[in-house]
């Protein structure tokens, strides 16, 4: 999200009471436009998608959609989520977030900080498996042909892992 665990907990009980009166207000913010730059066929990227459906700078966030993620947030930072089932967590190896497009942006998640996927991914199954990927993008599977080529042989080994019977047949 790119806004400090503290400035975030300062702000939560606004966000949470005004999400409850005008959850459809546009919450200000954005600078996502870096991610779709580096992934669209007309910009740096080599994938071609409806501009209309994903648009580049991504879509207008609501006080609403914030106040779920927080609390989606705590449920997870408390502990006592547990999915019952086993979990992969595949994720670049690091971060370059709030810059403009460069080369960088090809190697790195410019969406979200790696590291708090990296320490609370794992709250979520007592079966859980994090695969980090050197020059991943925020979706893996949009990344370079080098790490999501890795993106795709990690899946295909944890399925393999995972679910060995599935696998026989």
């Amino acid at each position: 999200m790119g806004v400090s665990p503290t400035t975030v907990k300062a702000l939560q009980p606004a966000i949470n009471a005004l999400s409850k009166i005008i959850p459809r207000a546009p919450f200000p913010g954005g600078g996502l436009a870096t991610f779709g730059q580096s992934i669209h066929k007309s910009q740096h990227g080599e994938w071609d998608f409806n501009l209309t459906f994903k648009p580049l700078g991504g879509h207008r966030k609501y006080v609403g959609w914030l106040a779920a993620i927080l609390k989606g947030f705590d449920e997870i930072h408390s502990g006592r989520t547990k999915v019952g089932v086993p979990v992969l967590t595949l994720c670049s190896t690091k971060s370059y977030l709030g810059q403009p497009y460069s080369n960088k942006t090809n190697e790195a998640d410019v969406v979200i900080d790696v590291a708090q996927t990296q320490r609370w991914a794992k709250e979520l199954s007592l079966d859980y498996t994090l695969h980090r990927i050197r020059g991943a993008r925020h979706d893996v599977f949009l990344s370079t042909a080098g790490p999501r080529a890795e993106a795709f042989a990690a899946c295909d080994a944890w399925l393999k892992r995972t679910l060995p019977a599935a696998s026989a047949s």
